[in-house]
């Protein structure tokens, strides 16, 4: 597409914006706060809450919408400088370890202590290692996995366009057609076959940081793009009001419609202003560390939190537990970020990589591989890291 933005300069693209590990690290502590001061309670699984900031803290489950603009952004810079099968097994070692590491310590804690509200099973716990229990007719060990399912299925779409060749051709036009077919599925048709695969309620997000990967890092992007950008940012606006219908029943409590909207667009703003910051790579490589903790704390905290919260409410001052249930689920995500991550990285590497071998020479897919992404050249012997 011709035409570019006049606020984007012609100076190359960075190697890296550190300023999103920071915001993903804040997304994720907006969802915990969430579920200790206000989902908790309001949801009848434990005693413990923070009503005195319960007020402002209940929209902190936003911070998951922001997880899919960041994975917007970010994935489609990782696949347009990777081939179709770097970037299978780049994505899979980021997301299996530190799951299994979260389902693992889920499913021990639960069994061990107990939770009123969860017996867990070992098939249970077996059935969760491929991300969508449901199909085995089991349910997730901790109710937050299901944004990682919508996270797979972004995934799966995002090479489904690499292997066809048409992510770095025709993605503005891709993102138009899938922004067209949501808001028509959400307002018109109420299909609900297509929600979960085309993910309709969250494609504003996953789109708006498509758009923003075009204008901030391909400098590139045609003046109706910038367009494109500003509807899936009124789409986001107006889906996450209608969770104040009905009491927003489908999060146990009460959401004003109108601070659900305003809140969704500033978050919008909130990450073209993160995205634009300038940090030195000394404050960058700190701020890299907060964003490796943000998807295991994620993972983590919440089932795990109810329980300790739980057996512990009364006997200390609730803002005391809450600092030292918080504490105690960020030294957890260091552990497994630091150690059981990168374990289970090299662990898996060479069935990763014997898979997508084996994969790849397929007749079939060997040649459409080929034709549109070179030859399979082994994608793990240099791991490229994420943006």
């Amino acid at each position: 597409m011709s035409g570019s933005y006049p606020q984007i300069s012609a100076a190359p693209p960075p190697a890296r914006v550190y300023s999103l590990d920071l915001l993903r690290f804040l997304a994720a502590a907006a969802v915990v706060l969430y579920h200790y001061s206000y989902r908790g309670v309001s949801g009848g699984y434990t005693q413990f809450g923070l009503p005195q900031i319960s007020w402002w803290s209940q929209y902190g489950f936003l911070g998951v919408s922001l997880f899919f603009i960041i994975s917007g952004f970010v994935i489609s810079w990782s696949a347009d400088k990777q081939s179709l099968d770097r970037f299978v097994a780049a994505r899979f070692l980021r997301l299996y370890p530190g799951f299994i590491a979260g389902v693992t310590l889920t499913f021990l804690v639960t069994y061990i202590v107990g939770f009123q509200f969860s017996d867990v099973t070992l098939a249970q716990y077996f059935a969760n290692f491929i991300f969508l229990p449901q199909v085995l007719g089991y349910e997730f060990i901790d109710g937050v996995y299901w944004s990682i399912v919508v996270e797979l299925i972004f995934y799966g779409w995002i090479a489904a366009l690499l292997g066809f060749g048409v992510f770095r051709r025709y993605l503005p036009e891709i993102i138009a057609i899938w922004l067209i077919i949501a808001m028509l599925n959400e307002f018109v048709f109420f299909i609900d076959a297509l929600r979960w695969p085309l993910m309709t309620p969250y494609a504003g997000y996953f789109a708006a940081g498509m758009l923003l990967f075009r204008m901030k890092i391909k400098r590139a992007g045609a003046p109706w793009e910038k367009l494109m950008f500003l509807i899936a940012m009124a789409y986001s606006m107006m889906i996450e009001s209608l969770r104040g219908i009905s009491g927003g029943n489908a999060f146990s409590g009460e959401f004003d419609r109108l601070t659900l909207a305003l809140v969704t667009g500033a978050m919008f703003l909130v990450f073209i202003g993160f995205i634009n910051l300038k940090l030195s790579k000394q404050t960058g490589q700190r701020l890299a560390i907060l964003g490796a903790l943000s998807y295991p704390l994620y993972l983590i905290h919440q089932h795990i939190g109810y329980i300790v919260l739980s057996r512990f409410d009364g006997m200390f001052d609730p803002w005391v537990l809450f600092a030292a249930v918080s504490a105690a689920m960020l030294m957890l995500s260091v552990l497994i970020a630091k150690y059981v991550e990168p374990a289970g990285k090299r662990l898996l590497r060479p069935a990763v990589e014997a898979i997508i071998a084996l994969f790849f020479r397929i007749p079939w897919i060997a040649k459409k591989s080929a034709r549109h992404n070179g030859p399979y050249a082994n994608p793990l012997i240099a791991e490229e890291r994420s943006p």
